[in-house]
């Protein structure tokens, strides 16, 4: 058992018939709660070791390995996860409140290898909070983290869903969360179309495409939406590196009851520029297959 304290580790061990604490190696790498420690695989920080712990604190994320975890046994090593997010800086916004960063609590999905955090975090117009407001990850697959996401959650902890057919009766891993108000919440769930009864939007957006010329200008003809969906379907048009006024197309049709394939065509459109970048805006389930555009290279006379 390892205990975190203010400013050391200590280990629980057995000797003959007693149980004593020693104290081991943490230099400043100690984490501001116990609740906020978790246990993962190593990625991109491997020194022989498989698991680390990694936490927060108030200086930022980190992973502990050696010592603490498998063999109990060499020097203890560090990393620092955090110095790809200004999180933890004092002046960014949005940032993790660390005066109350004592919140926060852990877990470890291993279905996604996710290392996840949830964290009081200080939004624009706020300059406190004191609970538990944004899920941070830290993908230990791709090494990078992704967007907070908006969930007051002051617990976290992974269960298995029922399955009558399975060894067990165990079915899948699932992730859970206990809210402020005493609900039990299932994140993540990959067949959930609704959040907490609001239709889920989902949006995906591309870089500035050239289509291989991008020293020449091209008029955009029309655009061809492939896929399925349950309700409108948005599209903004963007025109070299300008973010404002887009082209916005509604395809408001394509909804197909049963089940099948649409795909819908808008011509006419005439927009002309060098680069073009696209962002589609999905309002409740769908599924987008693909984009198809006719361009035309307009020639200078």
């Amino acid at each position: 058992m390892l205990i975190a304290k203010t400013t050391e580790w200590r280990r629980l061990k057995e000797l003959d018939t007693d149980l004593q604490f020693e104290t081991v190696e943490a230099a400043r790498l100690l984490p501001i709660t116990s609740r906020a420690v978790v246990k993962a695989p190593v990625s991109g920080f491997n020194d022989g070791t498989r698991n680390g712990l990694y936490f927060i604190n108030r200086y930022g994320a980190f992973v502990q390995t050696g010592l603490h975890v498998d063999s109990l046994s060499n020097s203890s090593r560090g990393g620092y996860v955090s110095d790809d997010v200004n999180w933890w800086s004092p002046d960014a916004v949005p940032r993790l409140d660390t005066d109350n960063i004592g919140a926060a609590v852990g877990e470890y999905w291993p279905k996604r290898n996710w290392v996840l955090w949830a964290a009081p975090m200080i939004l624009p117009g706020t300059d406190r909070q004191t609970q538990n407001n944004r899920v941070i990850i830290f993908d230990l697959s791709l090494r990078c983290w992704l967007p907070p996401f908006s969930i007051s959650a002051a617990s976290l902890c992974l269960a298995y869903s029922h399955h009558e057919a399975s060894p067990g009766k165990l079915g899948d891993s699932i992730l859970l969360a206990g809210d402020y108000s005493g609900k039990i919440l299932r994140l993540f769930d990959p067949q959930a179309d609704s959040d907490s009864g609001a239709l889920i939007n989902g949006f995906a957006e591309t870089g500035w495409l050239a289509f291989g010329a991008p020293d020449l200008t091209k008029l955009l003809r029309s655009i061809t939406v492939h896929g399925k969906a349950s309700g409108p379907v948005s599209v903004e048009l963007f025109t070299d590196g300008r973010l404002d006024n887009p082209l916005i197309i509604i395809f408001d049709c394509l909804t197909d009851d049963s089940d099948g394939l649409f795909g819908a065509k808008r011509e006419s459109l005439n927009l002309m520029g060098r680069f073009f970048k696209i962002r589609l805006t999905t309002h409740g389930p769908a599924s987008i297959y693909g984009l198809q555009l006719e361009t035309a290279s307009v020639r200078d006379r």
